[in-house]
């Protein structure tokens, strides 16, 4: 995840959403610990976001595409 994001343009922040309960060693992830983040979204796997500084939904992928979301930019 981390290579794929480091490819995107340098003024786009990425934020990863894991669902579990334990973190993970050196990672600046946010726990999705009960799954709630991940329902409300409708997510089962694994899923992309491009989230406007407004808020607005301008891409959702399922599963992540970075070449999709790449070429959304």
């Amino acid at each position: 995840v981390e290579a794929d994001a480091a490819s995107l343009p340098e003024w786009v922040r990425t934020t990863v959403i894991w669902c579990a309960r334990d973190s993970i060693p050196g990672k600046d992830w946010l726990r999705d610990e009960n799954g709630a983040a991940h329902r409300r979204f409708g997510v089962e796997l694994t899923a992309g976001y491009v989230i406007r500084p407004d808020g607005f939904v301008a891409l959702r992928l399922q599963p992540v595409n970075f070449e999709l979301i790449k070429s959304y930019f």
